[in-house]
């Protein structure tokens, strides 16, 4: 073994495990992190390079470059130390360490499929755009700088020769790193552009040929640039061009070959001025081959044809095929002289328009041609607009950190108004754009949903939060222009119009009505759709009976509306689409299966609609807390645990599965047997055991609302402790003896053995109680009309003594003590949804888990905090054309 190899050494808090790989910047080892009880990547300069000043400037450079990045594709960097060894400094960077191959180890094992390659390609561009914003040029891009995690995932690593921008007072002190010195080449002979082949000055645009330069190789199977030596392939970058991509791949894209062309462009001004415009073609290109069946490819000549799925058909085939049309055309000779009937009714269809699985919100043109959504991704929000015919994308807002309130099409269907939140517009504002594109047009601030429009299409009618007072909702009136702003009516919490997510209002056909969701606390009917008078304000009652209600649509002739809602009979499973009669009858549903609804956007003459669905699969997994072992799966069932999970003191799973058919709750033990803890036909979901495993809480969905349940878990024991609760998870006390839980918005408590109710005195609404490890206090989410937070109160009743906002936000979130009872654990921070984050009551969120896919649903630590249970879960949302309803 040389005596550069450090396996089996400690170099700082750091044990060296084995060696992953050498590069001329030093060496990548498997290390363990002693104090965080986690592995890393090690990057260590051999001791013998450390008198070169150079390169040990270059490699603390490449440290302090990477630990400024923050992107799910980037590798990330967790120190950057030194340590001694035979009285030899040993300089290190700990960096996060990613199972899996380089996309050159994967380039090796033979051609890739080209839409997982373009797949990872768009990452990589993503991750180095989030770069360059950052004012950092990579400056050696290749395969062996890109890892594909094990779960499919690219990574971009080592920035040692990243070059930082200077700004003026920088430049002028000299304190960021200094530009390389002309004449001097650095890069990777293959990938690097002419200028630094020339020894030029290389800006951001020099990425984007080195990646040309690997998407070409991606595509075409071998490297864009490659002589019988290096003189010859710096040649050959300067002065030729590689062989047409339609030559080594025929069947790669038309649009594809434009990419490439543009991307290897000599001169860097006829390149892309910004890896972000590559990014955004590639995307563009891969939602093209995922939703349109034929494929636009090169022939050899260099003519665009067009190349279907379908193998090619073959001359008995073509006669067979013949000799079926001409009796088709007998048969339908003579089905044409019988009399006339009238046409069967058309079946419903449901058509999906988007694959991309992070569609959000939609809403369809009046005339039917053209869908308006919203991609969510990263924390990364967007708007495009589709032409459904040909399924072709135009970028309407670029994806940015802003979070999009749903859109509405202007009745003329000429331009989208659209809600979005961002820093500049902290309560929400309307921008108009034209459906060609270009800069969006302000048009007011303080909204909570997207507009609907008058019929004559000179006023719009929202709904915001907070307003007039801090508990109150209201149903706002303005002209298009933004002018004239009023509200029609205001509800009171626990009432409350908004923030209800991808709620919307719906102006009647003929003018007069504006029909709204109303969702509130109060006993077990938590919603209704109100249907207020424009000029009067008053107000009447439409339908009643929902558990939850969001966004509205009316039918064209009035004759009823269509909601997004979930009914409080238990009729269907989670967020559906209803029709809802103005005759007074029934509510029927339109769509009633297992995956969720959010939206309603009807054409003009009603007979198209587009919605989003929203799919999910989960399962249930087990980790030791310090991640001393990998994570390990213990369900196979596709929803098992989203509707609870909880962790038992001799580490068994408590969780709700659908194997049944309706969710009941099984108990996973150590040894991987299941046993029943529920049965019936209830739905039984929010499991949460005592410290014990003698006992735990339940909450039953009856057809009279949800029940608080306790249940002996040595005898089978069971009794009701509250009905008509709302519908979330209750929490126990350590010992067994008290239950928790929300009514109405407020807190409650009562012993497990039955007896009075006592309450909480709180400014707002309370949901999802949590008892300390101690049994001494009980924490909750409060919702006092203008933001959610966490809050803590003595179990016995007293006033808050502790809250902070909730860093996560409130869509699909949870939180738990941590072991200490100093801090909570939540599975939701902004721009993460992987991972369990430990938020302390003093000090700054950390994140305790490094996963980088699926999200974190339910969580729980067995009582002494070494074991976590949790449900993982795989969420896919895109848009959906339905017909024949």
């Amino acid at each position: 073994m040389p005596d550069t190899n450090f396996a089996g050494e400690t170099l700082g808090r750091y044990r060296v495990d084995s060696l992953l790989g050498e590069g001329g910047m030093g060496a990548v080892y498997r290390a363990f992190d002693t104090t965080l009880d986690r592995y890393v990547a090690l990057k260590i300069l051999p001791p013998e390079l450390t008198h070169h000043s150079d390169r040990l400037e270059r490699f603390i450079r490449e440290a302090r470059t990477a630990s400024a990045l923050n992107h799910p594709h980037l590798v990330s960097v967790y120190e950057v130390g030194s340590d001694t060894r035979d009285g030899t400094p040993v300089h290190f960077i700990a960096m996060e360490l990613v199972e899996g191959a380089t996309l050159r180890d994967r380039l090796a094992g033979g051609r890739l499929d080209l839409r997982r390659a373009l797949q990872w390609l768009s990452q990589v561009a993503d991750a180095v755009a989030a770069a360059h914003a950052a004012g950092i040029t990579h400056r050696d891009l290749k395969p062996e700088n890109i890892v594909i995690s094990n779960n499919g995932y690219a990574k971009v690593l080592d920035f040692g020769l990243a070059k930082l921008r200077l700004t003026a007072a920088e430049d002028d002190e000299r304190t960021a790193v200094k530009d390389t010195d002309p004449g001097v080449v650095m890069g990777t002979v293959g990938y690097m552009s002419p200028e630094q082949a020339q020894g030029r000055t290389a800006d951001a645009r020099s990425d984007v040929f080195s990646l040309g330069c690997i998407l070409y190789e991606v595509v075409a199977g071998r490297r864009a640039f490659q002589g019988d030596s290096s003189i010859d392939t710096l040649h050959k970058i300067i002065n030729s061009h590689p062989p047409s991509l339609a030559a080594e791949r025929p069947d790669a894209p038309f649009e594809l070959q434009r990419i490439v062309s543009k991307a290897l462009e000599k001169d860097p001004d006829d390149r892309y001025q910004s890896v972000k415009e590559l990014s955004i073609d590639l995307r563009r290109l891969i939602r093209e081959l995922e939703s349109n069946p034929s494929i636009i490819t090169v022939s050899s000549g260099g003519h665009p044809v067009v190349r279907t799925s379908r193998s090619p058909i073959t001359f008995v085939m073509a006669a067979a095929l013949l000799i079926v049309a001409i009796v088709a055309i007998v048969a339908a000779v003579l089905w044409m002289r019988r009399p006339a009937e009238p046409p069967p009714r058309k079946a419903m269809e449901i058509t999906r328009i988007t694959s991309l699985g992070t569609v959000i919100s939609a809403s369809i043109s009046p005339d039917g041609k053209l869908i308006a959504y919203v991609t969510s991704d990263q924390g990364m929000q967007g708007l495009w607009l589709r032409q459904i015919a040909t399924g072709r994308d135009l970028e309407l807002v670029p994806s940015d950190r802003q979070a999009f309130w749903s859109h509405t099409f202007t009745n003329d269907g000429n331009a989208i108004v659209f809600g979005v939140r961002m820093d500049r517009h902290p309560s929400g504002a309307f921008y108009e754009i034209s459906t060609l594109g270009g800069t969006p047009r302000h048009l007011l601030d303080g909204i909570d949903s997207p507009p609907s429009f008058s019929p004559d299409g000179k006023q719009m009618t929202w709904v915001r939060a907070s307003f007039p007072k801090q508990n109150q909702s209201a149903l706002m009136l303005a002209n298009t222009d933004g002018s004239a702003v009023r509200s029609v009516t205001t509800t009171t919490l626990p009432k409350r119009f908004a923030p209800i997510f991808f709620t919307a209002p719906a102006w009647s056909p003929d003018g007069t009505t504006i029909a709204v969701s109303e969702n509130s606390f109060e006993g077990n009917v938590e919603a209704r759709i109100i249907d207020v008078d424009v000029s009067a304000g008053t107000e009447r009652v439409l339908s009643d009976g929902w558990r939850f209600l969001s966004q509205l649509t009316w039918l064209p002739d009035r004759s009823a509306l269509l909601a997004v809602g979930e009914r409080s009979d238990g009729r269907t499973q989670g967020s559906q689409v209803w029709r809802v009669p103005l005759s007074g009858a029934a509510p029927e549903a339109i769509t009633a299966d297992l995956l969720d609804y959010r939206s309603v956007s009807l054409s003009a003459d009603g007979k198209l609609l587009v919605t989003v669905v929203q799919d999910a699969e989960s399962s249930v997994w087990r980790m030791p807390f310090d991640a001393s072992a990998e994570p390990e799966r213990l369900t196979r069932e596709r929803l098992d645990g989203i509707r609870g999970t909880a962790a038992m003191r001799d580490g068994s799973a408590l969780y709700a599965t659908l194997r049944t058919g309706v969710f009941r709750l099984v108990r996973m033990q150590p040894d991987g047997t299941a046993l029943d803890v529920t049965s019936g036909t209830v739905e039984s979901r929010y499991p949460a055991p005592d410290a014990d495993d003698r006992s735990m809480l339940y909450v039953a969905m009856t057809d009279a609302g949800a029940e608080l349940r306790w249940m002996s878990l040595e005898g089978k024991d069971e009794r009701v402790l509250a009905t008509g609760i709302d519908p979330g998870p209750a929490g126990i006390s350590p010992d067994g003896k008290w239950a928790v839980f929300a009514d109405d918005g407020r807190l409650k408590k009562i012993a497990t053995s039955g007896g009075p109710v006592s309450e909480w005195s709180l400014p707002g609404v309370a949901s999802n109680p949590v008892i300390s490890p101690g049994g001494t206090e009980v924490a909750f989410e409060l919702y006092d009309g203008a933001q959610t937070r966490i809050a803590v109160a003595s179990i016995d009743g007293g006033p808050i003594v502790w809250s902070r906002p909730y860093v996560g936000g409130r869509n699909s979130a949870m939180f738990h003590w941590a072991p200490d009872g100093r801090g909570f654990l939540l599975n939701t921070m902004p721009g993460d949804r992987a991972n369990i984050w430990h938020v302390p009551m003093e000090g700054e969120p950390r994140k305790l888990t490094s996963f980088n896919d699926q999200n974190i649903g339910w969580f729980d630590l067995t009582p002494d905090g070494k074991t976590l249970v949790f449900s993982r879960l795989v969420l896919s949302r895109d848009a959906v054309l339905i017909t024949g309803f």
